[in-house]
């Protein structure tokens, strides 16, 4: 999306380039090439959307050989918290490739001001413009009593252990005012069997349900029911889901691993809670009692996300970004 975007200012020319297929294709209305067709000499600047990545690695080498300035886009990757998932293979890919890569770019992209606070990476230069939401029409669903969450069942990732347990804590409160806690997304790793057990363990059924991943008009569709969008990852750059949420008219919970809680604050449009049960349920038991203004905070999120998530403003601070580093050069290649 953000090579779309870039593609429509006059003077720039973006091509996107992946190491996953043998074929050129086109998703997004982008056409998508092999790296092996990749030629960085022809470029003004070469952006890295990865930081784990031996082809990465090697073609920033050469980007260093051929003087191309690169950057890299760790989306969250480089998050202290997120280092201790294969922490091992990690270390052996900084040792091995990884420290002339990351130490070689001219700058490191953040999505938020929380990823590059809870960075590993001191010192470098950095910048930070966030991802792109298309918005659409928001359909005629009537918001209902749901808090959701749509992501994949990656329990310790996406925190959804503490999330439950905060659950239990308000489920007499929840059931006596007819709020439901909705989950929707792909197992992974038997995620979503060890969440059934945890609803059976703390007597959750009725109020929480595990569903499916939901993909096109049905994850609007199921948006455009949700009254509060909640999501309590341990760590995060930008999670795309809450954004989508935001543009769909949902007010939002998150916690600081999520890291969208300078987003939330500075849009009014939800709560930023301490990643505990008590703190969780807190906001559940606000919710169930009406303290909590769930309009309010709906209009915002959608009124705030118009305005930042737009691919032409981000686009635009993106390239802006560039073109700082690059000497304030009037015309850009991005790749």
């Amino acid at each position: 999306m953000l090579s779309k975007y870039l593609n429509l200012i006059e003077g720039v020319e973006s091509r996107v380039y992946t190491d996953v297929a043998d074929e050129m294709f086109s998703f997004n209305d982008e056409v998508v090439s092999p790296l092996k067709t990749i030629d960085v000499a022809c470029f003004d600047v070469v952006v890295f959307s990865n930081v784990y990545n031996k082809n990465s690695a090697e073609l920033a080498r050469e980007c260093r050989r051929k003087k191309v300035p690169y950057v890299i886009s760790p989306r969250s990757s480089l998050i202290k918290s997120s280092l201790y998932k294969s922490w091992w293979k990690k270390l052996l890919f900084i040792y091995g490739y990884g420290f002339s890569y990351l130490k070689g770019s001219v700058a490191i992209h953040f999505l938020t001001e929380e990823e590059r606070d809870f960075s590993v990476l001191k010192g470098q230069s950095s910048f930070v413009v966030g991802n792109i939401v298309l918005s659409g029409a928001i359909g005629n669903q009537e918001k209902q009593k749901i808090i959701g969450f749509l992501g994949r069942y990656d329990i310790r990732h996406k925190g959804l252990d503490v999330l439950l347990k905060g659950a239990a804590l308000a489920k007499e409160d929840l059931k006596r005012s007819g709020w439901k806690i909705v989950l929707h997304g792909p197992d992974f790793n038997g995620g979503k069997s060890k969440l059934e057990m945890m609803l059976k363990l703390y007597g959750l059924d009725g109020v929480v349900t595990l569903n499916g991943a939901l993909h096109g008009p049905e994850k609007n569709e199921f948006y455009d029911r949700v009254s509060v969008f909640v999501h309590t990852s341990r760590y995060e750059g930008q999670p795309q889901s809450v954004m989508e949420a935001m543009t769909r008219r949902c007010a939002i919970l998150v916690t600081p691993g999520t890291n969208m809680g300078r987003i939330v604050k500075d849009s009014f449009c939800g709560e930023v809670v301490d990643f505990t049960p008590s703190s969780i349920a807190n906001f559940l038991f606000s919710l169930s009692r009406d303290v909590f203004n769930i309009e309010d905070h709906q209009d915002r999120a959608r009124a705030y996300s118009l305005e930042r998530f737009s691919g032409p403003v981000v686009a635009n601070d993106f390239l802006g970004e560039l073109l700082k580093l690059l000497g304030n050069r009037t015309s850009l290649e991005a790749s």
